[in-house]
């Protein structure tokens, strides 16, 4: 990140963040990345296509998710992700599923609580 923060400082406020990066050098990159952590091999844009889907699947809309990926509107992210948007149910589904994970933690919160005599208020 310093690195980084010192990149940023020397950026006029509308320039591109790797205004000199090529597309092949930052394939490249990305490569040697996953090799040197021994990842499987995967594209920059599998990586777009994952954050798209599992935003949309949490239930954030496409507007949100079509300005992180670069679009000028949301038809695309529309057409492109549509079928991954979970319907009523499905969220429903969700929330319940959460809410039931919420209650367990509280109940095992509570019950290791228990096990340690109170301690004094100061």
């Amino acid at each position: 990140m310093p690195i980084l923060a010192d990149h940023i400082r020397g950026l006029f406020p509308d320039a591109l963040l790797f205004g000199n990066l090529t597309h092949d050098a930052a394939i490249d990159a990305h490569h040697a990345a996953c090799n040197a952590v021994s990842l499987p091999h995967s594209t920059l844009h599998d990586h777009r296509h994952h954050f798209a889907v599992a935003a949309l699947k949490r239930g954030t809309g496409y507007a949100f998710v079509a300005h992180q990926l670069g679009h000028h509107n949301t038809m695309l992210a529309q057409q492109r992700y549509g079928r991954h948007v979970p319907d009523a149910e499905e969220l429903h589904r969700s929330a319940l599923a959460d809410s039931g994970r919420s209650a367990k933690k509280s109940r095992a919160v509570a019950q290791f609580s228990a096990q340690w005599p109170e301690q004094p208020k100061v």
